[in-house]
């Protein structure tokens, strides 16, 4: 895709379905409706794949087959609202494929994702992906690079964007004589209060429900605002 379809780039990742917070998917809408994008990328972690996960699941959680027709089920609404969509490889999207190989399985016995939740045609699965932005130069990005983005940006003198880290939300600049670059982190769109997210309840860093907009190469995180009951406030 050349520069003119990278004009407004939307972001946003894990979601972990079928985990996803109950106001995403309006969300997302609101979003795509106000800024309207002229390509969409997902982060990585479109599901959450819990139950076949190398950590303890919890019992009181739907079995891997429930899980799998759960987020099926609510995968179609997403085609809905974005028919084309670049997906990124999750650690959770690739669980199925690690735990194959831990069992001792060739891949070529396995289903891909794409197979699986039989998706549309113009949805594409990638590693990474590097877009030419119109103006600040190009754009490096994957599900996760490091939790010091920008140092990474700065030596590879290009733009990066990245998700996987729920609890953060951010855009750092740096410019000198030698370098104009930009990096982010996406945040997330899981539900908190999901058994799911358990693990982190300890954690005082919570999600940061957000999603970014990059129009003309200038990114802008758009904050998903809720309440104290967990409700968006329906605003952008």
């Amino acid at each position: 895709m050349g520069k003119e379809n990278n004009k407004i780039v939307m972001l946003w990742g894990d979601i972990h379905l079928p985990y996803h917070h109950p106001d995403a998917f309006d969300f997302l809408k609101a979003v795509k409706k106000k800024y309207k994008p002229t390509r969409v990328i997902c982060m990585g972690d479109l599901v959450d794949n819990h139950a076949i996960s190398y950590h303890e699941s919890d019992p009181d959680l739907p079995s891997a087959r429930d899980e799998l027709e759960m987020a099926k089920f609510y995968m179609e609404e997403l085609y809905m609202i974005f028919p084309k969509l670049d997906i990124l490889q999750g650690n959770h999207d690739k669980l199925p494929i690690r735990k194959a190989k831990s069992a001792g399985l060739s891949s070529r016995y396995i289903k891909n994702n794409h197979e699986v939740f039989n998706m549309p045609k113009d949805w594409k699965w990638e590693h990474e992906l590097i877009l030419t932005l119109p103006n600040y130069g190009d754009l490096w990005l994957r599900h996760y690079f490091t939790t010091n983005i920008i140092d990474l940006a700065i030596k590879n003198n290009i733009n990066m964007a990245q998700g996987h880290l729920h609890s953060k939300s951010d855009c750092t600049w740096i410019m000198n004589k030698d370098v104009c670059v930009w990096a982010l982190t996406v945040g997330c769109l899981v539900d908190d209060k999901s058994l799911a997210m358990e693990y982190n309840k300890l954690d005082k860093y919570r999600p940061v429900l957000s999603v970014t907009i990059i129009k003309n190469g200038i990114p802008k995180i758009i904050f998903m605002n809720v309440d104290k009951d967990n409700n968006w406030d329906g605003k952008i």
